[in-house]
């Protein structure tokens, strides 16, 4: 699968320097979106996506207030 960025992003991530000014990652695996979910049935499905998963599960948060409920709510499972 590749990504496509338009002219404006690309031109923007090469001034900031970052690995996605190109468009040569290959992006691999599963993408899932979850919503509305409050804290807790956000951590069930990450929980549930975890332990029936075989590799790497990365969460991305609105905020880091947000990230220090999800991991608190994680800890529940």
């Amino acid at each position: 699968m590749r990504t496509e960025y338009d002219k404006e992003s690309t031109d923007i991530m090469k001034k900031l320097q970052t690995p996605l000014a190109t468009n040569d990652i290959t992006l691999k695996g599963n993408r899932s979106y979850w919503g509305p979910l409050n804290t807790s049935e956000s951590a069930l499905a990450i929980a549930n996506t975890y332990q029936s998963s075989p590799g790497l599960v990365v969460v991305l948060t609105q905020d880091s207030q947000s990230a220090n409920q999800l991991q608190e709510s994680l800890q529940f499972f």
